[in-house]
């Protein structure tokens, strides 16, 4: 088998279907953990950035519960430590809008049994330090989790080697090799790879496989997140805190992830000042003595985008094609349950949750029959 793409979505996927017998080659086009999935600020939302319940959310709680145990393989397998943290979620309004929009939130996760906690000013201050004057109330979500995603797409490559999977960095692959209707393997710049099953994970570079192939591949277009890491003389708390205009990710090593931007800006990964601009006024809304922080790294990475929103998992309109893409900004937090699903698709065995509305075919047009 090959898989396509070396992010969390690519690692987790080989590792498992090498560690059900399958012999899997991996192909990177740089290193894996250089694109997106590096660029992430690693929270584990799925109740926090839910807006109703919905096939999504279903998945990501699905995956927020394999997490401690799929995380703890992976650290055991490749002796790296992803700082898996446990310390839940603060969601704070800032303003009537926003106080609004939590106390609707608040409603239907408690009809759907979800664990979330409302938060009154007080207590609030309790648990982040120096919160703006516009924060009037909150909410915490005990379950929601983070973790670091730069260390997760090492431990992943690793413990996928380890796996025995044959991981090949700064290996593009060019298009699907497509015979006889059938995907027989991918193009790389020294011939053909092939292999009975091809999986593509390649995040937002997914589109550009289609050369040659069209109506094949679901389409991914890229959306922009710029990030910035501040150094603080104190962090604010241990609890990550987001609100509508940004969020705050506290990291063990004392530094302050500020995120993040949503932009179409095609294949541009790169900072800009008005990206910029717009963390750091998000970042003192939030506290206001943020703004003394020493800002010591700016970043951008390119999501993959989706038309509605939902990743696409399943197979593929061709023989020998899997797809596994889409996730915009919920790559870190679906590795488990996609490889899951992916393995469970391969195996032939009922799928965990129903993968129907994550079919890759509801974005492709289906092929018509020729004239005559």
């Amino acid at each position: 088998m090959v898989v396509v793409g070396g992010g969390l979505i690519g690692c987790a996927i080989a590792r498992k279907l090498a560690l059900e017998g399958s012999r899997v080659v991996l192909l990177e086009r740089s290193r894996p953990g250089d694109g997106a999935s590096g660029a992430a600020a690693g929270m584990l939302a799925p109740q926090a950035e839910a807006r109703g319940p919905s096939p999504l959310l279903a998945l990501g709680l699905a995956s927020r519960e394999m997490y401690r145990e799929w995380v703890g393989e992976v650290a055991r397998a490749s002796g790296i430590d992803p700082d898996y943290r446990e310390e839940g979620l603060i969601r704070v309004a800032l303003g009537r809008d926003e106080a609004a929009e939590l106390e609707g939130i608040l409603a239907w996760q408690r009809r759907e049994g979800l664990p979330v906690k409302p938060l009154e000013r007080r207590e609030l201050e309790a648990r982040v330090s120096g919160l703006g004057p516009e924060a009037s109330s909150g909410l915490f979500f005990p379950r929601d989790h983070q973790v670091d995603p730069r260390r997760l797409n090492r431990a992943l490559a690793a413990a996928a080697a380890v796996a025995g999977v044959q991981v090949r960095a700064g290996t593009p692959v060019l298009g699907l090799d497509v015979r006889a209707g059938a995907v027989s393997g991918v193009r790389i710049d020294a011939g053909v790879v092939r292999a009975d099953l091809t999986v593509v994970a390649a995040g937002c570079w997914t589109g550009l496989l289609a050369a040659g192939a069209e109506g094949l591949l679901p389409p991914t277009p890229p959306v922009r997140g710029q990030m910035l890491a501040l150094e603080p003389d104190e962090l604010p708390g241990r609890t990550p805190v987001m609100a509508g205009c940004g969020y705050l990710v506290p990291r063990s090593s004392g530094r302050l992830l500020v995120g993040a931007t949503m932009e179409d800006a095609g294949y541009r990964c790169e900072v800009t000042g008005a990206g910029t601009a717009d963390l750091l006024q998000a970042a003192r809304r939030l506290v206001p003595s943020l703004a003394q922080a020493r800002v010591v790294a700016a970043w951008a990475g390119l999501r993959p985008g989706s038309p509605d929103g939902l990743p696409s998992i399943g197979p593929g309109p061709a023989p020998g094609l899997l797809v596994a893409t889409g996730h915009l900004r919920n790559g870190v937090l679906l590795a488990p349950i996609t490889a899951r699903l992916v393995a469970d698709l391969v195996a032939g065995r009922p799928p965990r949750l129903d993968p129907a509305p994550f079919a890759p075919g509801r974005h492709l047009q289906p092929s018509l029959p020729p004239a005559g």
